[in-house]
């Protein structure tokens, strides 16, 4: 099955641009899971520091709570005189409180600042304090300690302003600690961190480029459609020099070239079928009067003419070839006996007895033909000249008519068939 010049160029063009979006999709998967990456390296990043600051608060209060259950003696105001030293210039611990039996027995509060923190905004801290005891522990009382919120976010790292990478924190009952919903609503990655009595969730995304331009999906198509177009006009070259190699210019019609190569096919057909196969071979008569009175742009458009008309006397199983200047050869194919071509003779010389009108004037041309039917094993060739042969005997018995060619053993032996009077 021929393919269309349009047809190869658009199959060229849609395999490109598909291969294209495929090459799209897997980069924009390798970026989404770059930024993916990118993200979740920087929520480990914050929950480890967020860790970091728990955990160096809730050191240092273990330690100052089994001070205290070790040394009974400590009061309360020597307990907040210790705290208030540890706590000079550290504005994220808010207070500490040691409980024995669910009461308070030593208490430390931070002193108000210029901008108190807002209510709730209170991390609470709780702990148990144990004791070293024979063969195990013992519990000696709790442990509360409270940070400000917001100041340990600040030291973790929130909020970001002008990063790549967003994120927001809520705590386990939904609300926003930093950031905003839309992170968690478009989250690239998700995160969470533990307190002793609490979970805060942690999501990340990248931030929105200004523009996206898909590069790699625009380069592709731009080559998809050059791709396809160049497909296009070369596959047009292609068959155009191909259509001139078999074609007669002129006329349109097979050539020599491509002939040969039909009536080879045409034999093998017959010889399946057991069907006749008849080489017509043609030759306009006082065809050289029409070149040399009225020019050869007269005589072209006399065998344009000449050619749709020898058309229109066959089926379109036949073939209709021009092999030189005025002479065609007719190939009748799938005839049930030879004979059958004189029908298709008959109505060529009638075609003939018509004028062929070109501008103003009307030519009437007559035709000779010589018939030949194919023999299994004949040479192309061979039949050729046989055809051509018979047409000439037509020639000298007057022109106008067909004569068989009749293959016996004696030289070239015709035998008319059949005339018709100019």
């Amino acid at each position: 099955m021929k393919i269309s010049p349009f047809m190869s160029g658009a199959a060229v063009a849609v395999t490109l641009l598909a291969l294209t979006l495929i090459l799209d999709t897997q980069e924009r998967q390798r970026q989404a899971e770059l930024q993916q990456a990118a993200v979740v390296q920087e929520l480990r990043l914050l929950t480890a520091r967020v860790e970091s600051l728990l955990d160096k608060y809730l050191y240092l209060g273990s330690g100052i709570a089994a001070y205290v259950a070790t040394h009974p003696d400590v009061s309360a105001r020597d307990f907040s005189a210790l705290m208030q030293r540890l706590a000079e210039g550290d504005a994220l611990l808010l207070g500490m409180v040691l409980l024995r039996e669910g009461q308070p027995s030593h208490v430390y509060a931070a002193p108000p600042r210029l901008t108190p923190t807002a209510a709730g905004a209170v991390l609470r801290l709780v702990r148990p304090v144990t004791l070293p005891d024979s063969g195990g522990t013992r519990l000696w009382g709790m442990m509360e300690i409270d940070l400000d919120r917001n100041e340990l976010l600040a030291r973790a790292g929130l909020p970001r302003p002008g990063t790549a990478v967003e994120i927001a924190v809520r705590n386990e009952n939904g609300r926003l600690l930093a950031g905003t919903a839309a992170v968690f609503a478009a989250a690239q990655a998700q995160g969470a961190i533990t307190f002793p009595d609490g979970r805060w969730e942690l999501a990340g995304r990248i931030t929105a480029a200004a523009v996206d331009w898909p590069w790699l999906l625009m380069l592709g198509t731009v080559i998809a459609v050059l791709a396809g177009l160049l497909t296009w006009w070369l596959r047009q070259e292609q068959m155009a020099t191909h259509r001139l190699a078999l074609h007669d210019c002129l006329t349109g019609l097979p050539n020599r070239r491509l002939l040969q190569d039909r009536v080879q096919q045409s034999c093998a057909a017959a010889a399946r079928s057991r069907r006749q196969l008849v080489l017509m071979y043609l030759d306009l008569d006082n065809f050289k009067p029409v070149n040399d009175t009225y020019g050869h742009h007269a005589g072209d458009a006399v065998l344009c003419a000449v050619a749709q008309r020898l058309k229109h006397c066959v089926r379109r199983s036949d073939t209709v070839a021009r092999v030189s200047g005025d002479e065609f050869v007719l190939v009748l194919e799938d005839l049930a006996e030879a004979r059958e071509a004189e029908a298709v003779a008959d109505k060529v010389l009638a075609m003939f007895a018509r004028p062929i009108m070109v501008g103003e004037h009307a030519f009437v041309l007559g035709c000779s033909i010589g018939l030949v039917a194919m023999e299994a094993g004949c040479d192309v060739d061979e039949a050729l000249v046989r055809a051509d042969n018979a047409m000439y005997q037509a020639k000298r018995d007057g022109k106008n008519s067909y004569r068989w060619y009749v293959n016996e053993p004696e030289p070239l032996k015709l035998e008319v068939a059949t005339e018709t009077a100019v």
